[in-house]
Order: C-alpha cells, then structure tokens, then sequence
C-alpha cells in the first residue's frame, strides 16, 4: 500500500513539473548533460559549412592511399583494376574513380573490404621473389601458354575455314593421336570451347580494324540488306578508308533489323557503325554506297536523306556493279531474240534440275559419245550477266549432246516419255537446230565476255572513282569495234559453217541460205552502249558530278602541254572543296590554298611525265598520300576524300556469300552476335601461317570473370620433390605437367 502512494506522488509531482515547463521553468538538469546537448546542437549546425581535407598524416596510416584532383584513390585497387578491366571485385569502389568523402571511416571501411585485401594479395602475389616456388609457377605458365596457343591456332583454323564447331574436338584429338602436348591441359577440348574461344579470336582481329578507323579522318560506308538462312533480315555494313594511300573496305557486321523501312535500316546502320567506329562516325562520313532501292536512294523518307540531314555533303552512289546490268538489261529485254535465248536456256535448265532420269540419260551418253558434259546452270542469281554467260556456255560445249538427247527423247515410243516432255523436247531441239538463234547466240557470248571483264572490273575491291570510267570506256570501244567486226566466238562460228555448208559439228541446221552478213550487231552494240552511258553518266545525279570531278587526280588524263596543264583541273578543284567544304575544315584544311597546292601537284608529277613520256610504270596520286609532302597537306585531305568514294557495293555481295557458306540451314541456331565473330575472322583475319595467338590467349586470360584454370588437377606432389634444389626445378615442372 506504501508503494502504491509512493508512485501516485511521483506521478503527481512529474505531472507538475510538466506544467511548469510549458511556462518557461527548466528542470534540474545536471551539467554534464547540458554541455553534451549543446555540443551536440553545435556540431550539428557545423558540420554542412565544414569543408573537409586531406590528412597528410592518412598516408602513412593506410599503405597506397593517394591524395588526386578526382579525390583519394586505392594504388592498390587501382593497379588491379588497370592490370584486368573486366574484374568485378574493383569495378564498384569509390577509390577507384575517386572518393570525396574524406573521413577517416570511409577509409577504414576500404581497407577492410574483402574487395581491397583482394587486390592487395593480388599485387603482393605479382611483386613477390622469385623464389623455387615462384619460378615453377612461372614455368608453369609458361608452357601452359605455350599450349594454349595451340588450342587457338586449331580454333582458328576451324573457324578461318568455316567449319562448324563440332570439328574442333575431333581436331585436337588428332593432334593428341601424333603425340602432342595439347592433353597436358584438362578440358578446353570440347565445341563450347572453340565458341568461346572465337570471340577473343575475333577481338583481337577487329582490335587493329578499329584502331585504323578510328585513325582515319574521313570514311564511307557501304551496306546491303539480306534475309539469312533462319528467315531474319540482316544489314550488312562495310566502311572504307585509306590506308597507306590506298582504299580498303573493312567489315563493320551484321546488324538485325527491327524493319525494312528507312528508319530501320538507317537505325540498323548506326547501331552497327557505333558500336564498331564509335560516336562520332557521321562526323567522318563524306558518302555512302547501296544498290538502287527506293528505300536506301529514294529522294523522299530514305536512308540517304537521313544521312544527308544536316550532312549535304555526304554522297550517296548507287553501285555501278548494279547499274551495268540494269543498262543491258534495259538494252536486251526488248529484243525478240534474246527472249527466245532466255526462254531457250530456262527450259534446258528446269529439264535436267527436276528429273534426274533426264540427267542421268544425259550422262549415259556423253559417255558414249566420249564428250563431256557441264550440267545446265540457271539464269537467276545475284548478278544477271555472269549467269546467262555460263548457261550458254555450258549448252555451247556440250551442243551435241544436248541435240542427240532431245532427238532421242522427241523421237521415243509411246509411253517412253509424257507429252509434257515430249513437247518440251521437240522446242529445245528445233532451237537449238535453228541457225538463226545459234548465230544470235554465239553474238551474245561476245558480247557478254565484254561485259563480264567491265563487271569483273567494277567488283573490285581496290577500285575507286578515278578507275572506273577508265573501265566504261574501254567496254564502249570494244563494243564499238564489235559492231563492226565479228567476234571471236562469233567468227568460230559462222567459218565452221561455211565450211560444213550449212553444218554446225555434223548438225545440219534449219534456215541457213547462205547469208551471214553481220548488219543486225551494229544495232544491238549502239543500243547497249547508249543504254549503259544513260545508267553510268546519269547528269540528274550529283554523285556522278562528284565522280567525274574527281577524275583530275588521274594523271592518265593529265595533258602533257605545260600551258595545257597550268590551267587544267582548277573547275573540279573549286567544284570538290564546295562541295566537301564542311568536312575538310572540320579536319583542319586550308580551302584558300588549295588552288595553290594544286599547282605544286601538276608540278610534282608534270615534269616527270613529260620526261618519262614512254615509261611502263604509271605514276599514280596515291604515292603522294604515303609520302606526306608537308608543302601539301591540305590537298591532301581533299585526295583522302576522292579516293574513300565508294563505287561498288560488291564487297557486300561476298560478304553475303560468306554468311551463306557459314549460316547453313544445320547452323541457323547461330545469333548475330556470334556470326559477327565468325565473319570478322573468315573476311578479316589473316592466313593460318601469318596467323598469332598470343594476342587472343591474353584477351581469353585477361578478361575472364574468375581466374583461368587450364592445369585445374588435384595433384598429390612428394614433400621430396618439392623440397629440391633450385638447380633441379625442371624436374618439378615436369612432374607437375605429367600429372
């Protein structure tokens, strides 16, 4: 009960101190108490206005700590970091992109962190003596490499030669079966490991592409679109710069398309073009090169007018490769024999590829007839021209075999052949005993050989704006001169008849009078050579403005007439640096003394052609890009930009055959990301012999997520063997590899 009052007057007198605080009466606080609430009040209004420094006396305390402009950093951590950018244990520390937070805790807190006693052990690990030990691990890793680089040389010759994964294990067990040290690694012998192995591979090829494109100041691209063997629809894009004078096309990749529209293509080409050159490529870009699709060239809602926004210098070419045979397609569709040519060679190729009883018929007698025989090829393909070439060759070598087995299948028994068939025989063999359309036929081989060598001409690689009308006009003179003159095919042909009076290799053939005048080529040839002016000199374009200016730089064309040549090119020079006005400043360019130094470049090579009028060796411009004249460096910039046009979209076109050859209908499981790698080092990589490892083992080491375990054994080693002298440490390493 005494309790019970106690607590009520405690609770009474508590209750009136409460009320006596509110009218400003303060309790009996002991002093103690006081200054630590006043410290604490203090410190607290302080503590945002207070500015806090580096403490000299910190780096003696905390081994590695250093005082920078980006704040305290880790010497320790940071090393671990540079040495291997792919380790996670630094990758999120503050003391290695710089800690602002100068308190002594913060510290304290790092140098307790599993992440910077790691690096510290790692460092101590790299720096310690070579003591016995420390050289047997060193051997170890020695040979480990050594082996190692076999493993990659043997990807890499699987991959170089684009065969699938699979054969990579059958490789290494060959190599094992004559005696190679390969087996003394575990593991590293399977299909996963030669994919994975392909992407350092692959790394250390584009590594030096991108280092000459980002070098380069000017480029251009090139790109095509295709639809891969597992039905998705893929960009390809090449860049071009000059490389030691030289234009070279470098593979960027493959890129997916989200769609076929401009905005996916040209969203397609960026990502492709960023990843590989960087951000600021559309600052280099002086052109870019397709075919003639609406959606790459179109005028309105297309890749180029996306690149040329804001960019009006930027070039876009339609492949000349791709021109040339729309111009003699545009020459040949109309002409009634040449349907019947086409339609000739359609039903020859759809016989034997859709019955192989056909074929093998065929076979049998050619055996007979001790002749050989070129199965018919089709007419569609990538480029018309070459397919039509050897379809009609091939009917041309083999044209008796092809007469006696239509004969014999027209002429059969009922029930020996449908009448689908029989049908189809009898129109082969009538054409073909025709002298009207063999005549035609041996016309259009000549013709065709004078286009192949312009196309074969337009596809290379190494070819620029200033080769190829040197390559146009020659096909237009020899067009000229077969319209005048008979062909070598042609006059095989028509003195084998004569002679045989009306007989072609024993065949007699149907509407042969004894007229073999030549009057129906001369039409054929001026029609083709003005439609193939109209598609390559195509004035509504401004790319063949650009184009043929850039002619000035081929000395072939340059007069020899010192008063001639003083005036000659200075039009096409004020043309280009207009028109690149924008691009050449940007790379530090002198405009006003390009004039200037165009004279020193007449002089330079002027002189030399008029006293060397008769030499073999051709002078050419790019020698001035390897020499780097001082005295000519602005135009210089404004040749690099000349020569980087592209002209041909052909080396997308190979690139494309390479896809196709890698990403088979057994591989269509193969990503994007993957056949990149796989391209990079079918297109870029150098031969098997030139071919070094070393650098792509280092990347395969370096940037691993854990630490790389090729001699991971559990291995039993004597106290005795590890106890040996220095002098016997082989003996170690040895024993240790045998394990």
């Amino acid at each position: 009960m005494a309790d019970e009052q106690k607590k009520m007057t405690d609770g009474a007198a508590a209750r009136r101190q409460a009320s006596l605080f509110n009218f400003g009466f303060s309790a009996n606080v002991p002093d103690s108490t006081k200054i630590r609430r006043s410290h604490e009040a203090s410190k607290k209004n302080y503590e945002p206005k207070r500015k806090r420094l580096f403490q000299k006396s910190w780096s003696s305390i905390f081994d590695g700590l250093q005082d920078t402009d980006s704040g305290m950093l880790c010497a320790h951590c940071v090393a671990r970091h540079t040495g291997n950018t792919s380790a996670a244990t630094t990758d999120s520390s503050t003391f290695v992109t710089g800690c602002r937070s100068y308190r002594i805790d913060s510290i304290r807190a790092h140098w307790e962190s599993p992440r910077h006693l790691a690096c510290v052990a790692a460092e101590r690990c790299r720096d310690r003596g070579h003591g016995p030990l420390d050289i047997i691990v060193q051997k170890l890793g020695e040979q480990n490499k050594h082996i190692l680089e076999k493993l990659f040389n043997t990807a890499f010759a699987v991959l170089k030669n684009e065969l699938p994964f699979t054969s990579y294990p059958v490789m290494i067990d060959l190599q094992i079966k004559n005696g190679s040290d390969i087996k003394n690694i575990q593991g590293y012998a399977t299909s996963k490991a030669c994919s994975r192995f392909a992407t350092y591979i692959a790394e250390s090829v584009k590594e030096p592409l991108q280092q000459a494109v980002s070098e380069s100041k000017v480029l251009s691209i090139v790109f095509d679109g295709a639809t891969d063997s597992s039905i998705s629809e893929v960009e390809l894009v090449y860049c071009r710069i000059l490389d030691k004078g030289y234009p070279r096309d470098i593979l960027v990749g493959l890129e997916d398309l989200q769609h076929a529209h401009a905005d996916g293509v040209f969203d397609a080409i960026g990502r492709a073009m960023q990843s590989f050159a960087g951000e600021n490529w559309l600052d280099k870009l002086v052109a870019a090169g397709s075919d003639g699709a609406s959606v790459n060239l179109g005028n309105h809602d297309s890749v180029r007018t996306r690149l040329q926004q804001g960019r009006d210098y930027i070039v876009a070419i339609h492949c000349v490769a791709h021109r040339l045979e729309l111009g003699v397609l545009d020459a040949i569709k109309n002409n009634n024999m040449m349907q019947t040519i086409q339609d000739l060679l359609k039903k020859l190729y759809k016989h034997y590829h859709y019955s192989p009883k056909a074929l093998r018929e065929l076979h049998e007698i050619a055996e007979l007839m001790e002749e050989k025989i070129i199965k018919p090829t089709r007419l569609q393909g990538t480029r018309w021209v070459p397919h039509v070439q050897k379809a009609s060759q091939s009917l041309i070598r083999s044209y008796q075999v092809f007469i006696t087995h239509f004969e014999h299948i027209s002429q059969g028994g009922p029930g020996s052949a449908s009448a689908e068939v029989k049908g189809r025989a009898t129109f082969i063999a009538k054409k073909l005993k025709d002298f009207r359309v063999l005549r035609f036929l041996f016309f259009l081989q000549d013709v065709l050989d004078i286009i192949s060598r312009l196309s074969l001409q337009l596809q290379r690689s190494d070819s620029t704006c200033i080769d190829f009308l040197d390559s146009f006009e020659s096909a237009a003179l020899s067009l000229t001169e077969l319209s005048s003159t008979p062909g070598q095919r042609y006059a095989g042909f028509i003195e084998e008849v004569r002679a045989g009076n009306g007989k072609f290799k024993d065949v007699t053939l149907a509407h042969y009078d004894g007229d073999l005048g030549y009057e129906f080529a001369k039409d054929i040839c001026d029609d083709v050579i003005q439609r193939l002016c109209h598609r390559l000199e195509n004035n509504r374009d401004k790319s063949t403005e650009i184009i043929q200016a850039g002619r000035i730089f081929d000395l072939k064309d340059w007069p020899r007439d010192r008063l001639d040549l003083a005036n000659y090119g200075h039009d096409q020079i004020r043309l280009l640096s207009g028109h690149f006005r924008i691009i050449l400043e940007r790379n530090e360019c002198d405009v006003t003394e390009l004039q200037n130094e165009w004279m020193h470049v007449k002089a330079h090579f002027g002189q030399r052609l008029r006293n060397n009028p008769g030499t073999n060796q051709p002078y050419q411009i790019n020698t001035l890009l390897a020499e780097q004249n001082p005295r000519l460096t602005n135009i210089l910039k404004l040749i690099e930009i000349v020569l980087v046009l592209p002209t041909s979209t052909a080396i997308c076109e190979r690139g494309f055959s390479t896809l196709k050859r890698i990403k088979s209908d057994w591989r269509s499981r193969l990503t994007t990301a993957m056949m990149n790698h796989l391209l990079w080092i079918s297109i870029e990589a150098p031969s098997l012999q030139e071919y070094n490892a070393e650098r792509a083992v280092h990347l395969w080491w370096s940037k691993a997520q854990r630490q790389r375990r090729p001699q991971f054994v559990q291995l039993t080693v004597p106290q005795d063997v590890v106890d040996q002298p220095d002098s016997e440490e082989q003996e170690l390493v040895d024993f240790l590899m045998s394990e």
